[in-house]
């Protein structure tokens, strides 16, 4: 499917009974012409940015503000397909470089037998087990084959930008869309959202005072799998094309 590009602009409280649930989270869309707020959930999300402008003066219409940085990314992106297909080869080279290191190189501090055991010390066992098989399906550190627009961007761009100005959005986003269209496409990178670890209530009012995420992002395929995919592409292409000559197109 295609990305989208949102500000999140309120968490929505949930009721004291409806606590284990996940907060939901009201967001505009960039490219929404009504700039109505819509809900979603953690899930929805691929990826937050929490540093998306260093300035400290208001913006006065951030949406159009954005909607401007994206056509400037789309400009880009349209004139630079070779850059952009060259930095995503690269990127997903170093990832699978890292990963195939001797083992003893790796940490492995946590391992899938021990995960059941530390989970069941958290107020949400099966909750907290699944997060973390996530993090130990992902990696660690530089072993970590989860990516996102943020290390895209060093493949992308060689030369220095000033953090949290207009440049640094624009080429954050160029990043962001790369990496899902090559998820979309079933290439090199997979789509893996947020998920939601806790949140944290006030004692008397019982209001949503804080939430812990983990951030998502695109996690690189492992190489047999991308071979799959990439074979099972030529031979539905090659059948197409197959069709077409049969058909006198």
């Amino acid at each position: 499917g295609s990305s989208k590009l949102c500000l999140v602009t309120s968490i929505m409280h949930r009721r004291a009974e409806s606590k284990a649930k996940q907060p939901l989270l009201k967001i505009l869309l960039i490219d929404d012409d009504d700039r109505a707020e819509k809900v979603v959930d953690v899930g929805q999300l691929t990826t937050l940015w929490k540093d998306w402008h260093a300035s400290t003066e208001p913006i006065d219409d951030p949406v159009g503000h954005f909607k401007g940085l994206l056509s400037e990314a789309r400009d880009f992106l349209r004139d630079n397909s070779l850059q952009t297909e060259k930095a995503a080869m690269n990127l997903y080279n170093n990832r699978m470089a890292n990963r195939s290191r001797p083992t003893d190189y790796r940490r492995r501090g946590l391992t899938k037998k021990k995960i059941p055991k530390v989970a069941a010390q958290a107020s949400n066992p099966s909750r907290f087990e699944d997060l973390l098989r996530n993090l130990l399906k992902v990696g660690d550190d530089h072993m970590s084959r989860l990516v996102d627009s943020e290390f895209m961007m060093d493949y992308l761009y060689p030369d220095f930008c000033r953090e949290g100005d207009d440049e640094q959005v624009v080429r954050r986003l160029v990043a962001a869309h790369v990496l899902s269209e090559d998820a979309a496409a079933g290439g090199r990178f997979r789509r893996r959202s947020c998920q939601f670890a806790s949140a944290l209530y006030g004692e008397e009012d019982e209001r949503l005072e804080e939430i812990a995420l983990l951030n998502g992002g695109w996690i690189a395929v492992d190489a047999s799998i991308k071979s799959a995919v990439e074979g099972q592409k030529f031979a539905s292409s090659a059948m197409s094309k197959n069709q077409m000559k049969k058909g006198g197109v």
